[in-house]
């Protein structure tokens, strides 16, 4: 806060104290370095991303969706594939919460063709994510977007949140041994 009060364009102090406002609470507090940290640095597609923690955390979702379309744009516009799915991801969580289905959809499919061209576990692990929560967040339960989605090489937590959403698909089916199965592959 000090150093931020003396240089408020200040990219470290800006970007620490987004980080230091990170949730729902106290979020508002982190507001005004939300607001310059993308202006302090507009090339750098983190720069242009770290306001959406802000604005997430505030149910700001249009304001998420902005940030990180333009962080996503940057890092393609330095072709740099690898630095936009983080941003998408945020991204397509936020048109979820606005009720944007389609939209949202599209973005997942933008991350998937990036990775056709850039094959890499984080665009893999990040359409993990942005699969499974297509699937919760839409309670499209018929979906097949996981039905050859094979996670097993990635990390535990892109695991574990297909395994989720595949279990959630079970239990409205009506299968519910074959969600407890799933389940119990989450607890390994």
């Amino acid at each position: 806060e000090e150093v931020f009060a003396r240089n408020p364009r200040h990219p470290g102090a800006a970007h620490y104290l987004i980080h230091s406002y990170d949730e729902p609470i106290h979020a508002p507090l982190g507001l005004r370095a939300a607001r310059v940290y993308a202006e302090i640095a507009p090339g750098a597609p983190h720069a242009l991303h770290m306001p959406s923690h802000n604005f997430m955390a505030m149910g700001r979702w249009q304001e998420s969706v902005d940030s990180n379309t333009a962080s996503a744009q940057a890092a393609l516009d330095k072709e740099s594939p690898g630095r936009a799915y983080h941003a998408l991801w945020w991204k397509h969580y936020s048109l979820l919460q606005l009720g944007r289905y389609q939209e949202a959809g599209r973005t997942l499919k933008q991350v998937d063709d990036l990775e056709a061209h850039a094959p890499s576990p984080s665009a893999r692990r990040h359409s993990a994510y942005m699969r499974a929560s297509q699937i919760i967040e839409t309670r499209d339960w018929d979906s097949d977007l996981l039905e050859d989605f094979d996670a097993s090489d990635l990390r535990v937590k892109a695991q574990a949140a297909v395994l989720f959403a595949r279990g959630m698909q079970m239990v409205h089916k009506g299968f519910a041994e074959q969600s407890i199965q799933l389940v119990r592959k989450i607890k390994r």
